[in-house]
């Protein structure tokens, strides 16, 4: 039964690369996760007037995960009256201003924050009124099948936009080749061979893929997801290190990091998900290291400069098998360590704090899941001093309102 509901999603996959827009394109539904900002380098794109104080201006900005996109995220956000991000809007200006002033040319815009705000009261009313499949919301974008994302070609704002508003996927338009690699026909029927075998009816996280966007999803389903936060603090910021994913489940993050180029392993002690995971890596054509252990019996010789720790400990603590675990964290782990709580986030986080080296903390947000308020935060290693750290980064990053 299981496995006919998921030929009947492959089958609603395939009906997208129906809906063309003409020619040899095609407009899909895509997840927000792996739109990233366009790198021209990679797409051979010219801009008038470059010059090389621009070139660099550019290039903190590309090739980044569009939830790292923070002046604009932050200026919809502000728009929408958080006042925690009315700050942005100096951050946006000075964006914009390099924008123009590095290739020695006047704005284009004038008073800039006067016409985005009546640029984004004009989306507000095409959202109201036809939601977000309005064709104006549709951005081109370019698949790059090795590294499982997509190039925005255009329309950073609308996607800035549409992400403030809770929007998990976009419609975008793409060449019919791009759309047949991206959904890698063999490695999805494996993959739903493998979920039917599983009899799997769980999925924590989501996997992005057209065939399994009907399927229920526990966590990160909905904006302000953990991944939301943690990369809105990050912003351009790229440092982070080879990374441990610990109790990584079907490979959510570790997939994600991936994309950004983070040598990342997962840890996953649960052989389902080991399982999964591994086949999801073929089917989004990534190679992060996935080890079918628990973490405190990974090898003692594998060192990390941060680590994900999300509604994990709480599990260790409950069996009574915390203290292998910290010894492992304690030496294994260098510089931070992105913690999710359980019930009880004072209890974890003072075990954390006075049994390991991570002796400072920051609480980055209050998350839900699975029926349960959790504190989301980051500790930070006592050893740090490089302030270039992400570590050091996540310390001092401006916090938005949940």
């Amino acid at each position: 039964m299981l496995l006919g509901k998921f030929r009947q999603k492959r089958s609603q996959g395939r009906d997208l690369s129906e809906n063309s827009d003409g020619g040899d394109r095609v407009v899909v539904a895509v997840p927000i996760e792996l739109l990233f900002t366009e790198d021209l380098d990679r797409v051979g794109k010219s801009v008038f007037s470059e010059t090389a104080a621009w070139r660099r201006h550019n290039q903190v900005w590309a090739n980044l995960a569009f939830g790292r996109l923070s002046p604009h995220i932050e200026l919809m956000r502000a728009f929408r009256g958080d006042a925690a991000s009315s700050v942005s809007s100096l951050q946006y200006l000075k964006w914009y201003d390099n924008l123009w002033k590095l290739r020695d040319l006047n704005p284009e815009i004038g008073d800039v924050l006067t016409a985005r705000y009546d640029h984004f009261r004009h989306m507000s009313v095409l959202m109201r009124e036809h939601g977000p499949q309005h064709t104006y919301f549709t951005v081109d974008l370019k698949y790059v099948a090795d590294e499982s994302k997509f190039f925005i070609l255009d329309g950073h704002h609308r996607l800035a936009f549409l992400y403030t508003m809770g929007c998990r996927k976009v419609l975008a338009s793409m060449t019919r080749e791009d759309f047949a690699e991206w959904s890698n026909h063999s490695a999805r029927d494996a993959v739903m061979q493998l979920v039917a075998q599983q009899n799997r009816e769980l999925f924590y996280t989501p996997i992005l893929h057209p065939a399994f966007y009907e399927v229920r999803v526990e966590r990160d389903f909905g904006y302000r997801s953990r991944l939301d936060i943690l990369l809105n603090l990050l912003g351009p910021q790229r440092a982070m290190g080879r990374m441990v994913d610990i109790g990584s489940n079907l490979g959510y993050f570790t997939h994600q990091f991936s994309r950004e180029g983070i040598d990342i392993v997962g840890v996953e002690p649960y052989r389902d998900h080991f399982d999964l995971s591994v086949a999801l890596s073929d089917l989004y054509r990534l190679k992060p290291s996935f080890l079918n252990k628990s973490f405190e019996l990974i090898d003692r010789n594998e060192v990390f400069d941060g680590a994900l720790l999300l509604t994990v400990f709480y599990h260790v603590l409950s069996r009574g098998e915390h203290e292998p675990f910290l010894k492992a964290l304690d030496g294994s782990v260098r510089s931070y360590v992105i913690w999710e709580s359980g019930h009880d986030p004072e209890g974890e986080k003072a075990i954390i704090t006075s049994r390991t080296h991570f002796r400072r903390y920051r609480r980055l947000a209050t998350t839900f899941g699975t029926g349960r308020a959790r504190e989301f935060g980051v500790f930070i290693s006592d050893y740090v001093g490089d302030q270039t750290s992400v570590g050091a980064a996540l310390l001092s990053a401006p916090l938005p309102e949940n």
